[in-house]
C-alpha cells in the first residue's frame, strides 16, 4: 500500500516543480532562462526539438514477486546559438548530461554518460508560405560523448553524426500538423548518420554504423489549450560496418509509449513505454521490457 502512494506523491511534487520551472521561464532575468535547461529522456542520436519525456518508473516483476525501478533522463545545461529567429542559418551547441538506470536483475543498467551536442541549420528554410527559404531544408546533427556502462565496466567515446530534413510544412519532417487552435497533432524526424564507440581503455576496440532513425509523436485529444495524451514511437537500425568491442551484428531498437498528462499540461504525466531490440543505453544488450511510471520534461 505504501508503494501505491509514492506515485502521487511524486506526481504533485514534480507538477509543482514544473509549474514553478515554466513561470520563472517566461521572465527574462530568470536562472533558467539564462541557462536553457531542458529535461528529456535522452539527447543521444536525438535534437533537442523531439518531446521525449524523462521516465522515473516504479515497477513490479510479479513473476519474481520483486520491485524494481527504471530511470532514463537527460538533462541539458545551457545552450549556444547565434540566433532566436527561426528560418536562418542557426547553430546550437549544448552539453548534456544522461543517466540510465534499470535494477530489474535480469536486466541490469547503470550507466551515464555526458557530451556536447551539435545542431546546424546550414540554409534558410520558410517558417510559412510567405516567407523565403528552403521548404525542406537539411539538418546537421553530432555529438561527442563519454559513456560509463558501470555494470559491464566499460568506458567508451561515443562520436556520431546526423544528416536530417526540417520543414515548417506539415507532413514533411519536422512539420507540425495543428488543429484549429493551433495545438499540436503530429510530427515526425527522420535521420541517417554514421556512429562510432571506441574503448577508453583499449582504442583498438571499436564499433562503428551505419544508423537510420525515425521518431513521431502525436496528441490525438486537445482541448482548447490543453493536451492530454501523448503517443510516442521510435525506431532505429544499425547496420554494423566494423565491431570488435560489443561483437554483434545489425541491431534493432523499437519503443512506444502512451503518456497522459492529468492536468493538460505536457511538463508533468504518467506514462507506458514498450521498447524490445538492442538498448543503445545499455551497451546495446538484447532487451525487452514494458514499463509504467512518471514522466517529466522541462
Amino acid at each position: 500500500m505504501k508503494n501505491l502512494l509514492i506515485i502521487p506523491l511524486i506526481f504533485v511534487t514534480l507538477h509543482g516543480f514544473s509549474q514553478d520551472i515554466r513561470t520563472d521561464d517566461q521572465k527574462d532575468d530568470s536562472w533558467v532562462n539564462k541557462l536553457t535547461l531542458g529535461l528529456r529522456k535522452s539527447y543521444v542520436a536525438s535534437s533537442r526539438e523531439e518531446d521525449k519525456p524523462a521516465s522515473f518508473f516504479f515497477n513490479r516483476d510479479f513473476s519474481n514477486n520483486v520491485n524494481f525501478l527504471t530511470v532514463d533522463a537527460a538533462l541539458k545545461i545551457s545552450e549556444i546559438t547565434n540566433s532566436k529567429n527561426a528560418g536562418e542559418f542557426r547553430y546550437f551547441i549544448y552539453p548534456k548530461i544522461e543517466w540510465h538506470r534499470n535494477t530489474q536483475e535480469k536486466n541490469l543498467k547503470n550507466s551515464w554518460r555526458g557530451g556536447i551536442n551539435l545542431e546546424i541549420y546550414p540554409v534558410a528554410y520558410k517558417v510559412n508560405e510567405m516567407s523565403d527559404g528552403w521548404k525542406l531544408a537539411p539538418w546537421i546533427q553530432g555529438t561527442i560523448d563519454f559513456q560509463d556502462d558501470i555494470i559491464k565496466n566499460l568506458q567508451t567515446i561515443n562520436y556520431n553524426v546526423y544528416l536530417s530534413l526540417y520543414s515548417s510544412a506539415p507532413f514533411l519532417p519536422g512539420g507540425k500538423l495543428r488543429d484549429n487552435e493551433t495545438n499540436l497533432i503530429f510530427r515526425y524526424f527522420v535521420y541517417g548518420g554514421y556512429e562510432n564507440y571506441v574503448s577508453t581503455k583499449e582504442s583498438a576496440l571499436s564499433s562503428s554504423y551505419a544508423t537510420g532513425r525515425v521518431f513521431g509523436e502525436a496528441w490525438p485529444i486537445p482541448s482548447g489549450n490543453r493536451q492530454y495524451l501523448q503517443l510516442t514511437v521510435e525506431y532505429v537500425k544499425r547496420f554494423s560496418l566494423y565491431d570488435n568491442l560489443y561483437n554483434l551484428e545489425d541491431l534493432d531498437w523499437f519503443t512506444g509509449g502512451i503518456n497522459f498528462y492529468p492536468t493538460g499540461n505536457s511538463d508533468v504525466g504518467i506514462g507506458l513505454e514498450y521498447s524490445k531490440g538492442n538498448d543503445p543505453t545499455n551497451s546495446f544488450v538484447d532487451t525487452g521490457r514494458i514499463i509504467f511510471g512518471i514522466n517529466l520534461k522541462i
